[in-house]
């Protein structure tokens, strides 16, 4: 009888425990929230790389004062640390030696110069 009596305690403490029950696992899990998107940067990289259909393909060179150069981390490398205003005059297309600004209007020109900025890491100022 005791016997018995022992078991069915053991068994109760047992299913009252919840030792059946799924361990620690939470159902309410919620994913990461993502990271939000940097339009102008992304306006940017749309524009440099030609797929905007408003504008079209540009090839954008760089004029360092004797030649002029496809834009790439070299050729924009006296630049940095320097003004917006000094890459912005610096900017030209490629294709027909015009500079950039007179090329695109100067809205989307800023969207380049932002894009270039944060792309090669140039840490230009306003001044």
């Amino acid at each position: 009888m005791k016997r018995i009596s022992i078991l069915s305690f053991a068994l109760t403490a047992l299913l009252s425990s919840g030792a059946f029950a799924s361990g620690g696992y939470n159902h309410s899990y919620e994913a990461p929230k993502p990271k939000p998107v940097d339009t102008r940067y992304e306006y940017g990289k749309t524009i440099y790389h030609g797929r905007a259909k408003n504008i079209g393909k540009v090839n954008f060179c760089v004029n360092d004062g004797e030649t002029m150069s496809p834009v790439k981390a070299s050729t924009l490398r006296p630049f940095k640390r320097g003004s917006v205003r000094n890459l912005t005059s610096s900017l030209y297309n490629c294709d027909t030696s015009q500079k950039a600004g007179e090329t695109i209007n100067s809205k989307d020109l800023s969207y380049v110069v932002y894009y270039l900025n944060k792309r090669f890491r140039l840490r230009l100022n306003n001044g």
